[in-house]
């Protein structure tokens, strides 16, 4: 399956002042670089993967919260984002929030791009990629992928 995946992150910040983010994304064999500027690191990392991709898809939902394991603590993020009056929902979880979010928000990238490139049925409707994805524990599967199955349905 094509998908976008980070390459590289670099954020900074100092007090009073925007916040500073450089992406690299790959995409097969290409590569897209930029950098841009936010409110906060979050902000900062989602507009320039936005720059770098060339999109114009708006945010419509972060939510980011604290999912506490047996061995390390992770957080989880969700994005969901709108373009055309079409919703796109991403999901990741690990230790750094920031990129975490990015990776989230690319996720939603790819189903979009998944959709326009009319792989919607077969790729949505096959779960099986989540069994790699069990951070929670022992029924973790299930709950997602009734989840995920409920809200892109």
């Amino acid at each position: 399956m094509k998908r976008y995946e980070l390459d590289y992150f670099q954020v900074s910040r100092s007090n009073g002042a925007a916040a500073a983010s450089t992406v690299k994304v790959s995409f097969e064999d290409r590569v897209f670089e930029n950098e841009a500027y936010g409110d906060g690191p979050v902000d900062a990392i989602f507009k320039a993967i936005n720059g770098a991709l060339g999109l114009d898809i708006k945010l419509v939902n972060y939510s980011a919260k604290a999912a506490v394991g047996e061995k390390d603590a992770l957080g989880e993020v969700t994005v969901k984002l709108s373009r055309n009056g079409e919703n796109y929902t991403g999901y990741e979880a690990g230790k750094d929030v920031v990129e975490t979010s990015a990776k989230a928000y690319l996720s939603a990238v790819n189903r979009l791009v998944l959709r326009r490139d009319g792989l919607n049925n077969k790729c949505y409707r096959d779960m099986s990629w989540m069994y790699g994805c069990n951070y929670f524990g022992e029924g973790a599967y299930e709950k997602w992928a009734f989840e995920l199955e409920t809200e892109l349905i």
